[in-house]
């Protein structure tokens, strides 16, 4: 919950944290993509060389990691047996997105069936006759193409497969072989398929950093990770903008030396030159002016004509320009909880009353910057406006030095419920060094 500014207390027999300088937001975490495309011109100049030597087919690498691969094998389809040709995909990578194009010459089509199947055993119908006097398939089969038969079969455009969306094959393997069977059931036609390629969208196939941190030390903020395999160097971005390089084989840490005030979230990418590609750690946000105070003692909920009361002390001098609170707590209905935050100085504000309806769990960091209350569940684990009346905002006008007081109940004081735990985050402003705020809790 926090990092080495953080003090453990032991008082009247519970434990209570007091940070100072910075604490990690505790919130859900997604990675964020990142596809690095520095190198695509060279790799498709290399690629468009000896592709044809090495396999025989056309190998073109259209971005970072999307990979069209074609073939020309002239097949006849002049009776009503099955003919099948394949395609052998040496890339490795996770499938994204599928698109298949087929150029096929045949005098009425309206007798013939096309399917792919996948290295896996996947298999979709691409077309399956259609009636009317048509001749030739020259288009591509996608996903985000028109309805199947809205358009010509020869508008060298993307339409949507007869069997369905091509989503089936993602996240599957691409290498291995591929196939396309085509089955004429009018034997006096003579057809030929010219051409057919497959393009994959791909996830890179980098893996991400793992186990990302950044912690305040002094004025300035270490950033570390695991380090995965195969990595050329790691790029680092703060708050979106790319601030350093780290090369890939040597310790896996970086020192911001004195960072802006205020949060920041860090996010360290994992770069290999050969695959053209990037991929992202998830985020980790640090705010070296953040100052927590938790407690972190159990209790149980009362009715709310006689609140719990859970305390926690500001014992030392502090400016402060935000506040936040994180509580956690179960009630079976959400909606019978009230929750209200009260500073030293008497000013309280509602941060949860008659919402959430029949959930159970609050899990919410509770800041004017959050999203509308109510927007998701409120057991998110991520910031929200609270309930009202008042907001954030009105503590400002106060000291922030005494006992602040969380007092939770249940409006209709026939249920069970427990006040797991709650953190007071003060903001300070910034200054040139680091503060030691002492807190403490009361265990109640």
């Amino acid at each position: 919950m926090s990092n080495g500014f953080c003090r453990w207390l032991t008082v009247l027999g519970s434990t209570h944290a007091a940070s100072s300088r910075a604490t990690g937001e505790k919130a859900t975490r997604a990675p964020i993509p990142n596809r690095r495309g520095t190198s695509a011109t060279r790799t498709v100049a290399i690629l468009a060389l000896i592709a044809p030597l090495l396999y025989g087919t056309a190998v073109t690498t259209l971005s970072a990691q999307d990979v069209e691969i074609c073939d020309a094998p002239a097949l006849a389809t002049d009776d009503t047996t099955p003919v099948t040709t394949t395609i052998n995909v040496a890339e490795d990578l996770v499938v994204d997105i599928l698109e298949i194009r087929t150029d096929l010459t045949h005098p009425s089509i309206e007798f013939l069936t096309v399917d792919v199947t996948s290295p896996e055993g996947t298999s979709l119908v691409l077309f399956e006759g259609f009636p009317g006097d048509t001749a030739d398939l020259l288009l591509v089969w996608s996903d985000d193409g028109s309805d199947y038969g809205e358009d010509s079969f020869t508008c060298d455009c993307t339409m949507v497969p007869f069997g369905g969306s091509l989503s089936i094959f993602t996240d599957e393997a691409s290498d291995g072989e591929w196939e396309l069977t085509i089955t004429d059931d009018a034997s006096e036609d003579l057809g030929s398929l010219d051409e057919w390629c497959l393009t994959f969208s791909s996830s890179c196939a980098v893996v991400a950093p793992a186990g990302v941190t950044c912690e305040a030390d002094g004025d300035d903020i270490v950033v570390t990770w695991t380090p995965p395999a195969d990595v050329d160097d790691y790029t680092i971005e703060r708050d979106g903008v790319e601030i350093a390089t780290v090369a890939g084989d040597v310790d896996p840490l970086y020192i911001d030396e004195s960072p802006p005030g205020g949060a920041l979230t860090y996010v360290v990418i994992a770069n290999s030159t050969a695959l053209g590609c990037g991929r992202a750690s998830a985020p980790c946000t640090v705010n070296p002016n953040l100052i927590e105070f938790c407690n972190v003692v159990p209790i149980s909920i009362n009715n709310v004509a006689t609140p719990t009361e859970s305390t926690i002390e500001v014992i030392d001098a502090i400016s402060i320009i935000a506040v936040e609170a994180e509580v956690v707590a179960e009630l079976d209905p959400l909606f019978d909880l009230s929750v209200v935050l009260v500073a030293p100085d008497g000013t309280s504000v509602t941060l949860h009353e008659m919402v959430g309806d029949f959930d159970s769990r609050l899990d919410v960091v509770y800041a004017d910057d959050g999203i509308a209350n109510g927007s998701l569940s409120y057991a998110c684990i991520c910031r929200m406006q609270p309930t009202g009346p008042g907001t954030m905002e009105d503590f400002l006008e106060g000291d922030p030095v005494g006992e602040w007081t969380l007092e939770v109940g249940d409006q209709e004081g026939v249920d069970v419920g427990t006040l797991e735990t709650w953190c007071l985050r003060l903001v300070e402003e910034p200054s040139s060094g680091p503060s030691f705020i002492r807190g403490d809790g009361d265990g109640n």
